[in-house]
């Protein structure tokens, strides 16, 4: 049977059998997670959000989390986040997503739905959709396979930048946990402000509401085992911080920072070369660098991931995009 739910606080009382959907979906990542989702509702959309679900008896084998923007539903999470789209339970098929579109065709508020930053592997890509629309390929996502043997330039250039750093002080590397991930983020939130302001720009976490959301998230992510949240300190103050995702055999690096004045070293690619190792000493087979084709990335050997994304039109209906 398929059903909507709406607003933050009917996401949150599902985030049980969500959770365990996750789990059970090998396709769904950290972004996909109630620990990301559910903070971002409440953040962003507590009154516009909602959620199709389906399931058998009392099981929950499909959830797709969206918001309502005007006439257009859009993926939750959207913006601040680089994979979306629905969770579903392992054998599902674009099939059997047929009545979470019949429970969608009810719902008179919307007039087009776009499914964006779909992993490739997900149903919904190949979901046949009762309404027109439009397929296409998203912005790709590097990603470097582990474990990465390093080119002879990117070693010495990680020698050379942990040598600098040697002569300025005592350098160490830790990963945050528990008690210590607010005081992290916020080192996080104060180097990666420097390094945006330097540039006269505004960073990722410039807005307010941007801010607020991660501050909520993080304590649910590294509750749930999701987060990697990584410091390299000298003589005991950070000097560059590293927030990242990782699960299912996945890092994702979502969000970097350092201090522009010791820009010479390269704390925050040396803190990236931390990251990849321990990553793989945890086992994982992939290192995400996210949307966005930055030169810094395919200089660690990343190769582009794609991603899809559909649109749905109805009554013809073809709006501007958000």
């Amino acid at each position: 049977m398929a059903e909507e739910v709406r607003g933050a606080d009917a996401l949150a009382a599902l985030a049980l059998d969500w959770e365990r959907l996750w789990r059970d979906d090998p396709a769904a990542t950290p972004f996909h997670h109630p620990a990301w989702l559910v903070p971002w509702a409440q953040t962003f959309q507590p009154d516009r959000c909602r959620a199709l679900t389906l399931r058998d008896g009392g099981r929950l084998l499909a959830l797709w989390p969206l918001f309502l923007l005007g006439d257009r539903l859009l993926p939750l999470g959207c913006g601040t986040t680089d994979w979306l789209g629905p969770v579903v339970a392992p054998g599902l098929t674009g099939a059997d997503l047929a009545p979470l579109f019949a429970r969608l065709e009810r719902d008179p508020d919307w007039r087009s739905c776009e499914a964006d930053r779909l992993p490739p592997d997900s149903p919904l890509v190949l979901a046949a959709a009762p309404w027109p629309g439009e397929d296409g390929e998203g912005e790709p996502a590097p990603a470097l396979d582990l474990p990465a043997p390093l080119s002879r330039a990117r070693r010495q250039n990680l020698r050379t930048g942990w040598n600098r750093l040697r002569r300025l002080g005592l350098p160490a590397v830790r990963r945050v946990r528990g008690g210590a991930v607010a005081a992290a983020f916020d080192a996080l939130s104060s180097l990666h402000a420097a390094r945006w302001r330097e540039r006269e720009e505004a960073g990722v976490l410039a807005a307010p509401e941007v801010e607020a959301f991660h501050r909520l998230a993080v304590p649910a992510l590294e509750a749930a085992g999701l987060l990697r949240l990584l410091s390299l300190d000298l003589d005991g103050r950070p000097v560059a911080v590293l927030y990242g995702l990782q699960a299912k055999g996945c890092f994702h690096y979502y969000l970097g920072g350092f201090d522009p004045a010791l820009a010479e070293a390269g704390p925050g690619t040396l803190l990236v070369g931390e990251a990849i190792g321990a990553a793989a000493a945890e086992g994982c087979t992939l290192f995400d660098f996210l949307r966005g084709r930055e030169p810094y990335k395919y200089r660690w050997g990343a190769v582009d991931r794609p991603c899809r994304t559909r649109r749905f039109f109805r009554d013809g209906h073809r709006g501007d995009r958000p």
